[in-house]
């Protein structure tokens, strides 16, 4: 038993052993790491030398049972191509190296780690993130999906900034897909933080309908002071985003919003130069623009912007807004759009189809449900059908009627082939019945 033990234990920490070392094809006889190699990539002539443990990292060899190859025949001809890897990852500034032959792209301070098939990046500097270090990481997030009417809504990267809902019992509703605000009076009230400098925002929103300069947030200090702010142009769907530089507005308005469509959208500004993305594309530049200021404004506001005379309110649905406070690349904003998760909300109860549009599951679903039926009513008709011939064969059998009870004399029952049958004087209830014979005989 302790024998049997062991050797499970053994084989366990062989197998965690596994999980923890360089994916390899072969080589692991010789103390090296074996990759095959695509077909694409194979050599013109496969004949190359054999593999063994003198090979350098990134040298070919052609594998005859040597170090653990086999007969792959990869590269045509009977050709089995491998490459020596490194078992452990090693640092690319290629893009395309994904780990899978132990380099791996790792930028951004990132530092390269884990085996060959499953390298990692860690350590990324800030605000950086993402597989690679290549993406930026949000410095607020405020995600609306799933929350509570009423309720705060709390910036998650730093837990401590709250957006509360106003008017307070009567603001945005909550649902699956965000928060929708009627364009009247609905809004967020956001705890202020310091913003500004080189600053970036990203947006899902979905627009019902285009109030006049309907703002998806806007922070700011009043009219002209310091505001930054996304909308729509009055009530077009013109986008605009809107830095003012102390009093000294600067606005970018590109491409165009949809109503009751989901729209992506990021913003962007360092130095003098605005951006403006919609759905991962860029839609306008403008190089004369400008950062804001550095500093706390009085006014933070999601779905709203209060700083003007006129008040603008949002009419529509926000999944989330993210703010980071560096400029976004293009490939930031592609990469953002490319892994963002598309809102769908629960869908209405389909209507009935045709047994042609029935899936094979619903199709399998009735034939068995049929079946079952079937066997039902097969059953109820045999048993129905038992209770008739008990019933037709006890109509069949011989009986006598009895009538009331009286003294009898001994009675002869002349049919009885052993001689007489007595009897005693019996009492008979009022009411006729049947008594079988035995053997036919009468009583």
């Amino acid at each position: 038993m302790k024998h049997r033990s062991s050797t499970l234990l053994c084989l366990l920490a062989l197998a965690g052993l596994k999980s923890v070392v360089a994916n390899c094809d072969a080589g692991s006889s010789c103390g090296i790491c074996l990759m095959l190699l695509p077909s694409s990539e194979c050599p013109s002539n496969g004949d190359i030398g054999n593999c063994g443990s003198s090979m350098s990292i990134g040298d070919l060899c052609e594998g005859d049972g040597e170090c653990g190859t086999t007969d792959a025949n990869n590269c045509g001809d009977d050709y089995d191509v491998y490459r020596r890897v490194s078992e452990t990852c090693i640092a690319s500034s290629s893009p395309s190296d994904d780990g899978s032959y132990g380099n791996f792209y790792c930028i951004n301070g990132g530092t390269v780690g884990g085996y060959t098939g499953s390298c990692t990046c860690t350590s990324c500097n800030e605000p950086y993130g993402g597989d690679h270090c290549e993406v930026p990481e949000p410095a607020k997030y405020f995600d609306f999906r799933g929350c509570n009417t009423g309720g705060v809504v709390v910036d998650s990267v730093t837990s401590s900034i709250y957006a509360s809902p106003k008017p307070p019992l009567d603001g945005p509703t909550c649902s699956s897909e965000g928060a929708t605000f009627d364009g009247n009076e609905d809004y967020y009230d956001m705890a202020t933080f310091e913003a500004g400098g080189p600053t970036s925002f990203e947006a899902y929103i979905k627009y019902a309908s285009f109030t006049d300069g309907g703002a998806i947030f806007e922070f700011g200090n009043g009219a002209d002071s310091d505001n930054i702010r996304l909308s729509c142009v009055d009530d077009t769907a013109l986008m605009r985003w809107n830095v003012v530089d102390g009093s000294t507005p600067r606005s970018l308005d590109a491409g165009g919003f949809e109503t009751s469509t989901w729209t992506h959208v990021v913003v962007t500004t360092s130095g003098t130069t605005m951006k403006l993305y919609k759905n991962g594309n860029l839609m306008g530049i403008k190089s004369d623009g400008g950062e804001p200021n550095v500093l706390t404004r009085t006014n933070h506001n999601i779905g709203a912007a209060k700083s003007d005379a006129i008040n603008s309110f949002f009419d529509g649905t926000i999944a989330y807004i993210k703010i980071w406070d560096v400029e976004l690349t293009a490939h930031d904003v592609t990469d953002l759009y490319s892994r963002l998760v598309p809102v769908t909300p629960v869908p209405s109860p389909a209507p009935p189809t045709s047994s042609s549009g029935l899936s094979s599951g619903d199709k399998i679903g009735i034939i068995v449900g049929s079946v079952l039926c079937a066997v039902l009513v097969l059953v109820a008709l045999l048993y129905r059908y038992r209770l008739f011939v008990k019933s037709k064969n006890r109509q069949a059998e011989p009986s006598v009627e009895l009538q009331q009870a009286r003294p009898v004399a001994p009675v002869y029952a002349s049919s009885s082939p052993s001689g007489p049958i007595y009897a005693d004087a019996v009492f008979i209830p009022n009411e006729a019945i049947s008594v079988r014979t035995i053997g036919g005989n009468a009583i």
